[in-house]
């Protein structure tokens, strides 16, 4: 059996980037739900006991999807690492790489899972479906040698659904973007990391676009470096020096995707979460 241990949905090498000097190692923390701001290690930090374990086999929890995410951040550390020491022009292999974790951590988050779940909860077609299958595991239950296997069997066969449902649309997600994406500017913000922090958290990566398409690809790389995918006029192709205003405005663009937590560098940071997330309850950002 499957080890139930905690899963991260967002990788401890990647939060290692946004950890604080000052903390040796460890990272910011800011629940927006509860307005709780604590200092964690990248390990106990987005993660989730068996998140991405197969649930519905009868012998025990399967970790297929886990291994699946561990080889693609194998293969992206070293890429973000050089980026993060200010490397940064990419090769073509490099630049496809790192979509290919882009688009997997995507699709990988909490808030996807949960979009997704409310989703199929509101599809009239599956909820029947649903019902039928609930029945049909209840009659197989009272002839079941095992019959405590059986239980709640149609949860975990749709949450073990949804799982797998993730790892396709990120595969499909890549075809179609890869291309087009080697085609955009390549932005790399940077800024003195003792006057300004970027912030990350439960959902790091951000698409801009509406009807017409793809605008933008949103992803910290630190507390020091933001990349943007884009076609944006202003900004060059590699890196770009920015002030803290701008640094002020990309961290507030991507708290408005933020499911549960914020990561970051700065205990100050964390407390500007904390007063812009209560702003936005009573507004907007």
């Amino acid at each position: 059996m499957i080890k139930q241990t905690c899963q991260h949905f967002v990788p401890k090498f990647y939060l290692k980037g946004f950890s604080d000097p000052v903390l040796t190692g460890k990272l910011w923390e800011v629940d927006i739900l509860s307005g709780n701001l604590a200092n964690v290690h990248p390990k106990k930090a987005a993660c989730q006991t068996g998140f991405y374990n197969l649930q519905a086999g009868l012998h025990g929890p399967d970790d297929t999807f886990e291994k699946i995410f561990e080889k693609i951040e194998t293969s992206v550390a070293p890429i973000i690492n050089r980026i993060r020491k200010g490397k940064f022009s990419l090769t073509n292999t490099e630049k496809e790489g790192l979509m290919f974790f882009i688009c997997f951590q995507k699709y990988r988050v909490p808030l996807y899972r949960a979009e997704m779940e409310k989703r199929i909860r509101e599809d009239l077609g599956y909820n029947k479906k649903r019902r039928d299958y609930v029945q049909f595991a209840e009659r197989l239950k009272r002839r079941a040698v095992f019959p405590e296997k059986l239980e709640d069997f149609p949860e975990k066969v749709e949450a073990d659904a949804l799982k797998n449902y993730a790892i396709i649309e990120s595969k499909d997600c890549f075809d179609k973007l890869v291309g087009f994406t080697m085609l955009m500017k390549w932005t790399f913000l940077r800024i003195s990391p003792s006057t300004a922090s970027f912030i990350t958290s439960d959902n790091p990566v951000g698409f801009v676009g509406g009807d017409k398409g793809l605008e933008e690809i949103q992803l910290p790389i630190s507390s020091s470096c933001h990349l943007l995918i884009n076609s944006n006029n202003h900004l060059v192709d590699g890196e770009f020096d920015v002030d803290p205003t701008i640094v002020e405005n990309v961290n507030r663009e991507h708290l408005k995707r933020v499911h549960q937590f914020v990561f970051c560098s700065m205990r100050e940071q964390g407390n500007w979460v904390i007063c812009e997330t209560l702003t936005h309850r009573r507004g907007s950002f």
